[in-house]
């Protein structure tokens, strides 16, 4: 049901909270299922939340699948084929995308929709979250100031997300670090981004404030057993790959020097082997409606 060039099909990073939520198996859910509203079976929504991730509205996927394909941009029919395995109705599809179109977060082309260049900086980050950390490291650090006095509350978590993004941690809201064996955020009229060493040795403490890195690799692994398991449905494990996406996104990189265990970097090998294997099986859905 393609139509024009050929699509790298996947899916991206979109959580209107753009966090991750570590929540308890919930053993009773409820039996709520509504096409209208864009809400999926139990069975979906249970294995969401048992990887730590909000319900997919139609917004979300529509976005999560756009951030996800090369060119960032799919026809109407794909985008309510795909969103048809959510047993998200076309009548909400065509609704959701009319409201990003009026927020400015996807523009109408012909009978597609593409994303704009808001979003893109979101992509180019998922694609550095995929990548290896270089093994080089000089042993110095990235800072980044903020400069603005005063910032509202959606500057702080546009700012924040930036910072997130570019792997850098937290050592005060307005002072974020990392080590320089990545490149460090974009440059931007209210931060200063500076390159120095520490004046203590101990990089590996200065780590464990930055990040929970224990934390980080038990979720690794806990995204490690998802893709290992047996589901075969297109829309868990699209959730499943979602959820590894995220986690690539913010996920630190680190130097061999100071990282904590290597959890991620199996991680993306594994996500990489089974990301391949769904775009096939989500081309051939797509081609034939074959789940």
């Amino acid at each position: 049901m393609l139509s024009g060039r050929d699509h790298r099909l996947a899916f991206g990073d979109c959580d209107d909270a753009d966090t991750l939520r570590y929540l308890f198996i919930v053993s009773n859910i409820g039996n709520t299922h509504s096409t209208d509203t864009g809400i999926v079976d139990v069975g979906i929504t249970e294995y969401t939340m048992r990887l730590g991730m909000r319900r997919f509205s139609a917004r979300s996927v529509i976005l999560s699948v756009l951030l996800g394909s090369d060119p960032p941009q799919l026809p109407v029919a794909a985008l309510i084929d795909f969103c048809s395995l959510f047993d998200i109705s076309p009548g909400t599809v065509r609704t959701a995308l009319s409201r990003l179109a009026a927020t400015g977060e996807v523009e109408a082309r012909d009978s597609s929709y593409v994303l704009t260049a808001d979003l893109l900086e979101r992509r180019r980050q998922q694609e550095v979250g995929r990548l290896a950390p270089s093994p080089a490291w000089d042993g110095s650090w990235w800072t980044a100031v903020a400069l603005a006095d005063a910032r509202d509350l959606n500057e702080r978590r546009r700012f924040r997300s930036t910072m997130e993004g570019s792997k850098m941690g937290e050592l005060r809201p307005t002072v974020w670090m990392r080590p320089t064996n990545i490149e460090p955020p974009p440059p931007r009229p209210d931060l200063m981004i500076s390159r120095g060493g520490l004046p203590t040795a101990d990089g590996i403490a200065l780590a464990l404030r930055l990040w929970d890195l224990p934390a980080l690799g038990r979720r690794a692994d806990q995204l490690l057993a998802a893709l290992d398991g047996d589901e075969s449905g297109l829309a868990k494990r699209f959730i499943a790959l979602a959820a590894c996406l995220r986690y690539l996104r913010t996920e630190p990189q680190l130097p061999a020097q100071l990282a904590w265990e290597r959890a991620a970097d199996a991680l993306r090998d594994r996500y990489a082997s089974e990301e391949a294997r769904f775009q096939e099986d989500l081309k051939r859905f797509l081609s034939t409606g074959e789940r």
